[in-house]
């Protein structure tokens, strides 16, 4: 696809996702449930995220590629190969960097 804009509700699972420019992010729904006490686990989990821009929040990959990758709060990846620009929120988990060239 082209452009792939995820919005977690609850647990989402995908063995790949590739497109142009990618972003997953937890909806706003999942503060509601938390807030009148429902357990609210959404998270994203991915073997391969690949992408020419690839921003993640609350997602756990295997490998994330690509020429811009931004990693937000609660990710967990366990290699990250990028060409021009990584960014990681100071509470993401980055096992592997890997800069391409």
């Amino acid at each position: 696809a082209e452009r792939i804009d995820v919005r977690v509700y609850g647990p989402c699972r995908a063995r790949e996702i590739v497109g142009s420019a990618i972003s997953a992010k937890r909806s706003k729904t999942v503060l509601l449930k938390k807030l009148i006490g429902q357990v609210a686990h959404a998270e994203l989990t991915a073997d391969l995220i690949e992408g020419d821009t690839v921003t993640l929040e609350h997602t756990r990959a295997a490998v994330v590629r690509g020429n811009r990758v931004v990693l937000g709060t609660g990710c967990e990846v366990g290699r990250v190969k990028y060409r021009d620009e990584l960014r990681v929120a100071g509470k993401a988990i980055v096992m592997e960097r890997v800069q391409l060239s």
